[in-house]
């Protein structure tokens, strides 16, 4: 007698191994391919395409403005900057102190559209949609803002650090501090710095006396309405020649 065991041992249908052909596998191959290759081909020549339009356009519109050297040579800033950097800074001697003004490029604000208006809103709509321009309005006064950091440094080697924003040429102070070394307090970036130290009081808690001494002393050293908009200015200009450098290093990838 046959064991159960037995029976589903030669009830098992083995099936035929699957034949290799390679044939019909290499005309999938080269069919897959070749339609990658030409959709590569494609992709890099509409990318290529594009980004040479671009340069036309920015190097068409681009002209160095040639008040910043005689704004320099006026007030006697030298400016330092890397090609590569997004970093800039101003130097200036002002009898024993020692004035440098740290800042960086900046992205222009792109001005974005509103929705179309149809005719069919109604009032709650059309206020909703003065409610959104008007943040959108705060937003852009708030991006527009250009930051930058002055050091005072004395004989002593002790440099008082401004911690400041500009708006439209207008200064405004955030904190003041006093530190022994510009070059290890420049190492550390800002977020890290407002996170780790103390970077002294609000400004703006200050006793108005004191604060307006503070904002005597750096205008005195040359800091003042005409070298915040030499800021906003730069600042965006520096950005502008780093895109233009950016898509001739993307144009040379390509080719």
């Amino acid at each position: 007698m046959i064991s159960k065991l037995a029976k589903q041992i030669l009830n098992i249908t083995v099936k035929k191994p699957q034949v290799f052909k390679p044939a019909i596998f290499a005309r999938q191959a080269c069919s897959f391919n070749f339609t990658s290759l030409e959709t590569v081909k494609k992709s890099e020549s509409r990318l290529l395409k594009a980004v040479q339009r671009e340069i036309q356009y920015e190097t068409e519109n681009y002209q160095q403005d040639s008040s910043i050297q005689e704004f320099l040579k006026e007030h006697n800033f030298t400016l330092k900057e890397d090609q590569n950097s997004i970093f800039i800074e101003l130097h200036k001697d002002i009898g024993e102190n020692k004035v440098q003004i740290l800042f960086q490029a900046k992205s222009p604000q792109t001005d974005e559209q509103m929705p179309e208006n149809e005719g069919q809103e109604n009032q709650q709509q059309q206020q909703q949609q003065q409610d959104q321009q008007n943040e959108e309005e705060q937003q852009q006064q708030l991006s527009d803002y250009s930051d930058f950091i002055v050091y005072i440094a004395k004989p002593n080697g002790k440099s008082m650090v401004f911690d400041c924003s500009s708006f439209e040429s207008e200064i405004q102070v955030n904190q003041v501090n006093v530190v022994d070394n510009i070059e290890q307090h420049k190492a550390i970036n800002r977020f890290e710095r407002a996170t780790t130290q103390y970077n002294g009081p609000d400004f703006n808690v200050l006793d108005e006396r004191l604060q307006t001494s503070l904002v005597e002393f750096l205008k005195s050293n040359g800091v003042n309405e005409e070298i915040a908009a030499f800021i906003e200015h730069f600042s965006l200009d520096k950005e502008q020649r780093l895109y233009m450098k950016w898509l001739k290093q993307v144009q040379e990838f390509m080719n």
